[in-house]
């Protein structure tokens, strides 16, 4: 096991300064190691080239996994980078991803994380067509079952999938996805994603304040926003919560809790469990509620939270202000939805050219999201949601958006 020390910007001062857990994050980069090391030996032995052969339906020689330097890691995932023949069928590309999930980051969860990921996709394959997001050509579970998509399997396998899914429409069952169990009959020790290779473009973080931004660019690109969140709109829910997979029946439901990164990163910090698995919310009003208790728990078990007592009567004067005015952000009128699959991340800097953006977009069609999204920058409800799902920007979000909106309407 290769040994890891501090790098320079963590030690002495900053060390005792900072409220990570620094020794928890070493630990993580020795596991991240021991992943990549895994996934390089299944890589070795060939595995990996016929796992993608195995979901692709062709030979494995016309796999080749590239070398490990061309692999992607993030927080969450390693993606190890295949290379496939061209032409082999028209629903595939020239390279592949096989996504791994880091096991460490997810306290538990991978099974959970990756039905939930597995039913956003098809969710999205089967109610918003003209979004372009990366094709899923097949997955596996933690416990050994692997699921490819019907049109890469044989014409005998494809049409009864087909015929039942037209069965259960009729019938006015829940409709199987087209990913059927094909079975593999060697072991894979971990749930994986085959999916897409995308390269096009640049991520947008690195353009976004580049220098010089051409205004009509720009604006095709809130645009582009706007109507993916219409398109998302047009398929409301009557809850709150995240889809989840039930491999048995192919099927996808609205049937599990919340799945945020800030509930995963709260968790896999070692803070108690506030949202039950399973648990949705047919009202705003108990999933706000249940936010300042998450961070409650975060805060008591985090061994360093606090860098002194100033900072400790603080964060908590702050924690206690959110649980007080959830009241004051909350709209009556929208308590009950209906709520829609959303995107976030959108900066602020941009927001009110995106409004108008969204606009016209929105006068295109049925959808209608303008008003209330309005209403909540009016309130600055946004930046209380905002503090709710952030891990460590919170408290200056608060201080500097939502808290001087509780100011002016008390002077009032």
């Amino acid at each position: 096991m290769p040994r890891y020390t501090y790098p320079l910007q963590w030690r002495q001062t900053w060390l005792r300064r900072n409220e990570l857990d620094i020794i928890q994050r070493i630990a993580w980069r020795a596991r991240a190691a021991f992943v990549t090391a895994h996934l390089e030996r299944q890589k070795d032995q060939g595995r990996l080239a016929i796992l993608v052969a195995h979901h692709l339906g062709i030979d494995a020689a016309r796999c080749r996994v590239e070398p490990t330097a061309q692999w992607l890691r993030g927080s969450f995932n390693q993606c190890v980078a295949v290379g496939v023949d061209s032409a082999v069928t028209a629903a595939t590309s020239s390279r592949v991803l096989v996504r791994v999930p880091m096991a460490h980051r997810l306290a538990g969860m991978v099974d959970v994380k990756m039905r939930c990921e597995v039913a956003t996709y098809i969710w999205m394959q089967e109610n918003c067509p003209d979004i372009p997001i990366p094709r899923l050509y097949g997955f596996g579970f933690p416990d050994g079952r692997h699921f490819t998509h019907a049109s890469l399997l044989p014409w005998y396998r494809r049409w009864p999938r087909c015929l039942w899914r037209r069965i259960c429409a009729w019938l006015g069952r829940p409709i199987p996805s087209y990913y059927v169990e094909k079975a593999w009959v060697h072991d894979f020790p971990a749930g994986y994603l085959v999916l897409e290779f995308t390269n096009r473009g640049s991520p947008l973080a690195k353009s976004w304040f580049s220098p010089p931004v051409d205004p009509a660019k720009r604006q095709n690109l809130l645009r582009g926003i706007s109507r993916l969140m219409l398109c998302l709109a047009r398929v409301p829910s009557d809850r709150i919560g995240s889809f989840t997979s039930d491999p048995g029946s192919g099927t996808i439901s609205l049937a599990n809790r919340p799945l945020t990164s800030c509930v995963v990163c709260i968790e896999n910090d070692g803070s108690p469990r506030v949202i039950d698995a399973g648990q949705t919310y047919e009202t705003v009003d108990p999933y706000v509620a249940d936010f300042p208790t998450l961070h409650d728990n975060r805060f008591s078990a985090q061994r360093n939270a606090v860098t002194g007592r100033e900072d400790c009567h603080y964060q908590m004067a702050v924690q206690a202000i959110l649980g007080i005015t959830s009241g004051h952000y909350l709209d009556r009128a929208w308590r009950r939805g209906p709520f829609c699959m959303q995107f976030t991340d959108l900066h602020q800097g941009s927001i009110m050219s995106f409004m108008v953006a969204l606009q016209e977009e929105e006068s295109k069609g049925s959808s209608h999201l303008s008003m209330p999204m309005e209403q909540s920058i009016a309130s600055r409800a946004t930046w209380f949601f905002h503090s709710l799902d952030s891990i460590n920007a919170m408290y200056n979000i608060f201080d500097a958006k939502a808290l001087s909106s509780c100011q002016r309407t008390s002077r009032r």
